[in-house]
C-alpha cells in the first residue's frame, strides 16, 4: 500500500457527515448543522465544525473520518495514521483539531451570551474501522449513536433545540472558499 495525499480524499467526507446526522435523527431529537465555518478571535483563522448536533442535554461536535480499515494514533500526536480503501496516510491529529472547534465554539457563545455551553468533542468513524488509540471520544459510528441516545434518555432538557440553533448561527462566519 502507497502513502496518499489526505488532501485528495476530503470530499469522501461529506457524505459520511451526512450519513452520521441521518442514522441519529430518528434515534434522538437532534438538530444537526454541517460544515458551519467559525473565525477564531485569537488567530483569525476559520475553522469548519464537520457536525454539530444539538440535543435537549448537550451540543457534540463531531468530526468525521471516513476511515474504513483502521486509524492509528495518541492523544496528543500530532499526526495521526489511517488506512482506507488499501491507501495510507498521514492526518493532522483529528482530536486535536475537533478540540481547537470546541474551544472556538464555546468562546464566540460565551462571548456573545455570557453563558457557558457544554460542547462535547467526538471523532467519528465508520463501524468497519478499527480504532487504535488511548482516547475515548474517538468512537465508531453505531457506538457515536448509543452514546448520543444513552446521554439523552434520562437527562433532564436543558436546551431549547432552536434557541440554540439561533444563537450558534449568530456566531458562525461566511468565508466558503
Amino acid at each position: 500500500m502507497s502513502f496518499k495525499n489526505p488532501n485528495r480524499m476530503v470530499l469522501a467526507g461529506n457524505s459520511f457527515e451526512i450519513t452520521v446526522g441521518r442514522i441519529i435523527k430518528p434515534k434522538c431529537k437532534s438538530i444537526q448543522l454541517y460544515n458551519y465555518e467559525f473565525t477564531s478571535p485569537l488567530t483569525d483563522r476559520a475553522l469548519e465544525s464537520d457536525l454539530l448536533l444539538i440535543t435537549k442535554s448537550k451540543i457534540y461536535c463531531i468530526e468525521c473520518k471516513h476511515f474504513t480499515t483502521a486509524i492509528y494514533g495518541n492523544t496528543y500526536d500530532q499526526k495521526w495514521k489511517f488506512i482506507s480503501k488499501g491507501n495510507k496516510g498521514l492526518v493532522t491529529n483529528p482530536l486535536i483539531n475537533n478540540y481547537k472547534h470546541v474551544r472556538v465554539i464555546k468562546g464566540l457563545l460565551y462571548s456573545k451570551y455570557n453563558e457557558l455551553y457544554d460542547i462535547e468533542n467526538i471523532v467519528c468513524v465508520p463501524d468497519g474501522c478499527v480504532i487504535h488509540t488511548d482516547n475515548k471520544e474517538v468512537m465508531n459510528l453505531s457506538t457515536l449513536v448509543n452514546k448520543i441516545v444513552n446521554d439523552n434518555k434520562y437527562k433532564e432538557k436543558k436546551y431549547d433545540l432552536e434557541e440554540i440553533k439561533e444563537r450558534i448561527d449568530s456566531v458562525k462566519s461566511s468565508i466558503r472558499r
